[in-house]
């Protein structure tokens, strides 16, 4: 296990995001990324929306979690680990119609992070797709002000059926939109990378929640984030968020997507 070279999080450059994909340093942060009228009518958007909800994993090695309730629009690859890849790409079109009026509210979180992706890369920043040009989905927005427990993302691991599958390294970026400003609400990283053997073809890891011993003795870098703030972290390093103990009338509102890395360089965003 290696050392971070630097236990802060860097701002946006080639070699910030070569580091952060080789796992050199815990984070990158963009402030200001959104201003605050963009946010304020991205929640407002959201909140127009009929949000799914979902419970989470209950990790009893964890006192401070319970069975987290989720509410979203939008697509997780999660949610489709044991279907085949055309359930994923039908979804994956009403997901675009669904999380449309939170972008026209407001704009395109994903447009505009790819595009300060491309001025950092000379490879191809794109959508991922599968091999006949149908577009996966690159966008979730969560209300989760009772936190995610400890887990890891690694579409080798998890997303054998996608073309993702090859990614050699993997990022999460999170938009936020609304946070609140009471404690509680931090997420926290651990420079631990999540390592896991398939036994046989097609065989799918369990990521959520991940037991705490996966992480003991790890290097850990804690965020808190602020509105119109982005955080690139290297999701195959486990992570938590704490639940929010002082909401003051605001919810943990952010968009998040993952970036791989291909074998050739090109970064393909999904969710």
């Amino acid at each position: 296990m290696g050392t971070w070279q630097s236990n802060e999080a860097q701002p946006l450059s080639p070699e910030s995001l070569d580091a952060l994909f080789s796992n050199r340093i815990p984070a990158i942060r963009i402030p200001g990324f959104a201003n605050p009228a963009e946010c304020r009518a991205f929640a407002e958007g959201l909140r127009r929306c009929k949000l799914r909800v979902v419970k989470g994993a209950t990790d009893h090695s964890a006192p401070s979690f319970e069975a987290q309730k989720i509410a979203f629009i939008g697509l997780t690859q999660f949610e489709f680990k044991y279907k085949p890849i055309e359930d994923y790409l039908d979804a994956a079109e009403a997901s675009r119609t669904e999380v449309a009026p939170v972008f026209a509210a407001s704009f395109n979180p994903v447009e505009r992070l790819m595009g300060r992706l491309r001025d950092c890369v000379e490879s191809e920043v794109a959508i991922a797709s599968d091999p006949g040009g149908r577009a996966y989905s690159a966008t979730i927005i969560r209300s989760s002000n009772e936190g995610l427990a400890l887990h890891a993302d690694f579409a080798p691991y998890q997303a054998p059926q996608l073309t993702v599958s090859d990614c050699t390294a993997q990022l999460a970026w999170n938009f936020y939109a609304e946070v609140p400003g009471g404690a509680g609400g931090h997420t926290t990283l651990h420079n631990s990378p999540w390592s896991w053997q398939r036994n046989r073809d097609g065989e799918i890891a369990e990521n959520y929640p991940l037991p705490y011993s996966a992480v003991e003795g790890a290097q850990s870098f804690t965020f808190r984030p602020e509105e119109g703030d982005v955080v690139l972290f290297n999701s195959r390093n486990p992570h938590e968020v704490f639940p929010v103990a002082e909401p003051n009338g605001k919810d943990r509102i952010a968009m998040a997507t993952f970036i791989g890395r291909k074998p050739n360089g090109d970064l393909h965003l999904w969710s």
